[in-house]
C-alpha cells in the first residue's frame, strides 16, 4: 500500500483537478464542500470503529471523488487488515507500507525493500530510473488552508500509527 502526506496529497490532487480536468472552484472551497460531507455523515466525530465504517460508507456515497476521504488511510487499511486476518492470514505477511517520501529519498533502499517482501531479486525484475518529479505543478497554499488539514488529518494520523504498529506494518 503506497501512502504519502495526506495534506500533500489533497494539494496534488486539488491540482491534477484544476489543471487536467478544469475545475474552475477555489481550493478553499474545494475542501470546505467535502468536509461539510464528512460532517454530514459524522465521519469528524466518531467514538468507535464501528460508527466510523458507517459514517465512512456514508462518505463514499455522497462525496464527489473522495476529495479529503483518500487521505484517512487509516479506515481504508484497518478494512484491509480486518479481510486478511477475516482468512486467517496475518496481515504483516500480505500488507507492506510504502511511503512516498521515502520511495523518493532513498529510492534503491525503498525498492530493495519492496522486492524483498515479495519474494524477488534484483534478476527478476528491469530497473527502470524513476522520474525526479512526479507530482502535479502545486500551487501555493495558504498557512490556514495547510493547518485546517493538517488538524484534520492528525487524529486520523494517529490512529494510523497505532494501527500499523499493533499489526507490525509500521513503516516507520
Amino acid at each position: 500500500i503506497v501512502v504519502r502526506n495526506p495534506v500533500d496529497r489533497v494539494l496534488e490532487q486539488y491540482a491534477y483537478y484544476a489543471s487536467k480536468r478544469g475545475l474552475k472552484v477555489s481550493l478553499q472551497d474545494w475542501i470546505e464542500r467535502d468536509y461539510q460531507i464528512m460532517q454530514k455523515v459524522g465521519l469528524t466525530n466518531v467514538s468507535s470503529d464501528n460508527d466510523e465504517d458507517v459514517a465512512w460508507y456514508e462518505y463514499q456515497m455522497q462525496s464527489q471523488g473522495g476529495i479529503l476521504g483518500r487521505s484517512l488511510y487509516v479506515i481504508q487499511i484497518r478494512h484491509w487488515i480486518q479481510a486478511f486476518r477475516s482468512i486467517g492470514r496475518n496481515p504483516a505477511d500480505s500488507i507492506l507500507i510504502v511511503r512516498t517520501d521515502r520511495l523518493a529519498l532513498d529510492p534503491d533502499r525503498e525498492l530493495a525493500r519492496i522486492q524483498q517482501f515479495l519474494n524477488l531479486t534484483v534478476s527478476n525484475i528491469t530497473r527502470y530510473p524513476l522520474p525526479k518529479e512526479i507530482t502535479h505543478q502545486i500551487r501555493p497554499v495558504s498557512a490556514s488552508t495547510r493547518q485546517l488539514l493538517e488538524d484534520l488529518f492528525r487524529p486520523y494520523n494517529r490512529k494510523l500509527y497505532r494501527l500499523l504498529r499493533r499489526y507490525g506494518l509500521f513503516a516507520g
